[in-house]
């Protein structure tokens, strides 16, 4: 096997123990990123739909304030929620628009 065939080979090898360490990063802080990763999915999916599906971006934010609830940290819990809630208001009030004033 030549030199760069070893290379590739043990950057394989060492692949796992890499991961294992960048994992283990967060736990370490005593962070858990997933509910932030969670509610950011969500929420990224709710404004998308804003413009083309006024009632799934509703649902969706919906389910991201559902995600922001597991969120540990209190200021990015309570940030996440009023960013759901906005867009459920946002989305509500454009809505009406067509039947009623703007909100």
């Amino acid at each position: 096997m030549n030199q760069l065939g070893r290379r590739r080979l043990s950057l394989w090898h060492g692949l796992p123990a890499i991961l294992l360490a960048v994992s283990a990063v967060p736990a370490a802080a005593g962070a858990e990123p997933l509910p932030q990763v969670r509610f950011d999915i969500a929420i990224g999916n709710a404004k998308s739909l804003v413009q083309t599906d006024p009632g799934e971006a509703i649902r969706r934010a919906v389910t991201a304030e559902q995600a922001a609830a597991a969120i540990a940290d209190p200021e990015r819990r309570q940030l996440a929620v009023a960013t759901a809630r906005w867009l459920q208001g946002k989305r509500r009030c454009g809505s009406i628009a067509t039947i009623a004033p703007p909100c």
